[in-house]
């Protein structure tokens, strides 16, 4: 997702600082000295360990297998991340999916802070819990799209309003 001279990209397979987390997945920030891509410099790094000024250690929040970074849209000093096989609190079933929100206090990616989670058993005070919505397989934040105070997240394999069409798939508003 680029915004302006920003550029945050996902890589759901990573495997975290220690690289002993299983596709718990990471996403990278970049910014560019002009809008033509000159002097790249990796900002930040979002996943489980990072501990850098500008990184964020999502470890308490992850599992391995949670493939955060599976997709990303930047809003300003917003972030929205698909993790779509996150398990939610309960990691009886799989793949239920999930979308962490993230704010930074400049444009520099400074002071990254997990504002919120959406997905299935996500009940801190700011989250959205969909335990009643999603299911297993669901895939909930295969795709986001953020745009001021809107998100739109995919849900890929989402079977229908009575599950009753097998991974026909859901956006979510």
């Amino acid at each position: 997702s680029l915004d302006g001279n920003r550029l945050v990209v996902g890589a759901d397979g990573g495997d975290g600082v220690s690289d002993s987390d299983l596709a718990v997945g990471e996403v990278y920030l970049f910014s560019f000295s002009d809008n033509v891509f000159s002097s790249a410099v990796v900002e930040g790094i979002i996943g489980a360990g990072y501990l850098g000024t500008k990184d964020l250690d999502l470890s308490a929040e992850l599992s391995d297998d949670d493939r955060l970074g599976s997709s990303v849209s930047l809003d300003g000093n917003r972030l929205a991340i698909g993790a779509t096989q996150d398990d939610g609190l309960s990691l009886g079933a799989a793949n239920y999916g999930a979308v962490y929100l993230l704010s930074f206090s400049d444009s520099l990616f400074s002071d990254p802070t997990l504002e919120a989670v959406i997905g299935s058993g996500k009940t801190d005070t700011k989250d959205l819990d969909l335990a009643t919505t999603l299911d297993a397989g669901d895939f909930f934040g295969s795709s986001v799209s953020l745009d001021g105070t809107r998100l739109v997240v995919g849900a890929l394999g989402d079977d229908g309003a009575i599950d009753s069409n097998n991974g026909s798939g859901a956006v979510y508003l």
